[in-house]
């Protein structure tokens, strides 16, 4: 009976979220702010934040409130067409469901919106291509990107948003006054983006309060509860599938960039462009709460399904000369290891596989030669991680309303 219950739940819900996407319009132009809706108690939720010693910022609901106007306030681009919110939106986990966002211009961004949910002060390598090294960097950085919100001199910014009717109070009621600075902005959204926190899943659910209140790797949580395929899904996923090499923690995501072999030639290096040793082709290893919404999928959105993503790591990777050490032939036995053969700090920084005379072995890339059913399951559990109450939650929505 759980199981029909569940299963009609996520009918309706996806119906919601089908309908929402396109009635939602994350615009502000020619709305008003709506205080009602923007001065409540977040109190919880910056607890929630918080949780595990994660180093919350010294922050309280002033500031929240204030983040959260100004994370979805078109004033924030140079022609006040677009938001932070234009791009990640919330009821797609705060990622977008296109390939490439329009920016102030109508022109599209570089690469695909990533979510920005459960973000820490330990948090680094942000952006695909790991430009930021903390939240504090990583909030500024768009609206000063020529394509995306286009303030190429940010400085013109406080000026603007000091002659609207509703910041000098908000900035007054955070900061103690009025001024509106570049400084304040960014702190402000940063303490909304810190409390974006999704960690009510149906896999934490079923595998108690142990993996939802700490932040533990998911091997090690036994998952009881979960249907046949989810459970034969998780298996993969931490055995014969090797995700969990990669996608850890209490988020299940990378702490690097690594190069998945999306292709043999990269016309954009990532972070082997900006970061002196990084291999080319390499991103950010994303989290994988609430993966099922979130598509398309890649730094480029290449890949509109689950499914798709999961035909790839089993058998697309391509052989680049630069392809991560953990999707290559000689890397696997369940998690990290063991080896056929040494692992090799190369001069990149990254891990390479040696044989016994410690020469370098350009080992091919690993095909995980997954069945239809093994494939269906993977995804059956990926869905598990979905959080239903995260994309829902009325004090993370917009709160401009239409006059």
């Amino acid at each position: 009976m759980k199981k029909i219950t569940y299963a009609i739940a996520l009918v309706v819900v996806s119906a919601i979220l089908w309908a929402c996407t396109k009635d939602v319009d994350n615009n502000t132009e020619g709305r008003r702010l709506d205080m009602a809706t923007l001065k409540v108690d977040y109190t919880d939720l910056i607890n929630k934040a918080a949780f595990g010693g994660w180093n919350m910022p010294n922050t309280n609901n002033a500031r929240v409130a204030l983040g959260r106007a100004l994370f979805y306030d078109n004033k924030l681009s140079l022609n006040n067409t677009v938001s932070c919110g234009s791009c990640h939106k919330q009821q797609f986990g705060f990622a977008d469901n296109v390939a490439f966002s329009d920016g102030f211009k109508g022109v599209n961004a570089e690469r695909n919106s990533q979510p920005i949910n459960n973000i820490t002060s330990f948090s680094g390598s942000l952006f695909w291509d790991g430009r930021a090294d903390s939240l504090g960097q990583l909030v500024t950085m768009p609206i000063s990107n020529h394509i995306e919100m286009g303030f190429e001199k940010i400085e013109n910014l406080p000026a603007k948003l000091q002659v609207t009717d509703y910041y000098p109070q908000l900035f007054e009621e955070a900061y103690g006054t009025p001024d509106v600075s570049v400084q304040r902005i960014g702190t402000a959204l940063r303490d909304f983006i810190f409390i974006l926190t999704s960690r009510n899943t149906r896999f934490e659910e079923l595998s108690g309060p142990a993996f939802a209140n700490s932040g533990i790797n998911i091997w090690s949580v036994p998952p009881t509860g979960l249907t046949g395929f989810e459970r034969i899904g998780f298996d993969i996923f931490v055995g014969k599938g090797q995700c969990a090499n990669c996608h850890s923690g209490n988020s299940l995501e990378g702490w690097d960039a690594a190069n998945t072999g999306l292709e043999l030639n990269y016309t954009d290096k990532g972070a082997g462009a900006i970061k002196p040793g990084m291999p080319e082709g390499s991103f950010r290893i994303p989290q994988l709460r609430n993966i099922a919404i979130t598509a398309p999928y890649m730094h480029d959105g290449r890949f509109k399904t689950l499914e798709e993503v999961i035909d790839f790591y089993n058998d697309g990777v391509k052989p680049h000369k630069e392809l991560d050490y953990r999707l290559r032939d000689g890397f696997g036995g369940g998690i990290f290891g063991p080896f056929e053969g040494d692992l090799l700090v190369g001069p990149n920084g990254q891990p390479i596989i040696t044989d016994e005379n410690g020469n370098p072995i350009a080992t091919p890339p690993r095909r995980l030669n997954l069945t239809p059913l093994e494939k269906k399951s993977l995804k059956a559990f990926l869905e598990t991680l979905t959080d239903y109450s995260f994309i829902t939650e009325q004090r993370y929505s917009n709160p401009f309303r239409a006059n």
